[in-house]
């Protein structure tokens, strides 16, 4: 009788320590085991994404394929007048919750605070810096763009029905860049709308690549400078290049620099040029005009 009572006691001690230790190490085999860690905090450990405010944990995000990471922004703005110094060249998290990540062919919007995908796209442009009011230009999956600000909440700024959306160079004094007008293409038209998403200007057939409040560029075969109800400016110039810069447009025709400020009263000042990349530069209120690295002219701002 005494046996079978020792018996009986080693077998429930037995119980209680192996029983635990069984449902433990069940957990520990599951990816969504609440008692892993990860001591290293890496970013990818474990088929997972990790995001820590300090050594505290926010949300991790459970990778669907091997190519997983913070979503790289893109630029596919060939021939237009873009903001071309950025260094943000990867997602970064907004607002302590959101964060666009790259999951194989998917671009995911995903919530820390909820832990859940909001929406997914193709591709996400930023210009690789800030753009006002947290705007992103982004592509959805039937290769349509459009625009979100993502700040406190989600908000639509450009619907997703444009073959392009872009913005030209243009800074505010905050560092931004700024929003207030975008460059888009519909049904092989090219205008201008504003972050309303109302068209600003006449519809063009070729890319529209530059503009200032008074004048818009495109470029076919060759550069055409227009106002914004589509009359041409030059018309008999075979333009080469150009810059708008400020208040002046400048122009290269048949190796001759033009320099305007008002299109409509004929040019300030022309020069003979030779070939080379027309450049300008903004220093101290002045406006360096160059060929190459040989400076033409100086003008004031």
């Amino acid at each position: 009788m005494i046996n079978k009572k020792t018996v009986l006691a080693t077998i429930i001690a037995l119980l209680i320590i192996f029983v635990p230790l069984t449902i433990a190490s069940y957990f520990l085999k599951e990816k969504e085991n609440p008692f892993d860690k990860n001591p290293g905090h890496d970013f990818y450990y474990k088929e997972m994404l990790w995001f820590y405010d300090g050594n505290d944990l926010i949300n991790t995000y459970h990778c669907n394929t091997t190519s997983c990471d913070y979503a790289e922004y893109v630029i596919d703005d060939e021939d237009i007048n873009y903001y071309k110094d950025g260094n943000l060249k990867k997602s970064e998290v907004i607002n302590n919750n959101y964060v666009f990540i790259k999951d194989g062919a998917l671009t995911n919007l995903y919530s820390l605070d909820y832990g859940k995908v909001l929406q997914s796209y193709k591709q996400v442009k930023t210009y690789n810096t800030n753009i006002f009011d947290n705007i992103y230009i982004l592509q959805n999956q039937d290769d349509l763009w459009g625009a979100i600000s993502v700040s406190e909440n989600i908000n639509s700024i450009l619907p997703f029905e444009y073959s392009f959306v872009g913005l030209k160079d243009n800074i505010n004094e905050d560092g931004s860049l700024n929003a207030d007008m975008f460059i888009v293409s519909k049904n092989n038209k090219w205008y201008l709308v504003s972050k309303d998403n109302e068209k600003k200007s006449s519809e063009f057939d070729s890319k529209i690549v530059d503009f200032n409040d008074k004048l818009i560029v495109t470029k076919g075969s060759s550069y055409h400078i227009y106002n914004y109800d589509k009359n041409e400016y030059l018309i008999d110039y075979n333009i080469s290049d150009y810059k708008l810069v400020k208040d002046y447009l400048l122009i290269i025709s048949n190796n001759m620099l033009y320099i305007y400020k008002d299109i409509s009263n004929g040019y300030l000042k022309s020069y003979n040029v030779s070939s080379g990349k027309l450049n300008t530069e903004v220093e101290n209120n002045k406006i360096i005009i160059k060929i190459g690295e040989n400076v033409i002219d100086t003008l004031d701002v």
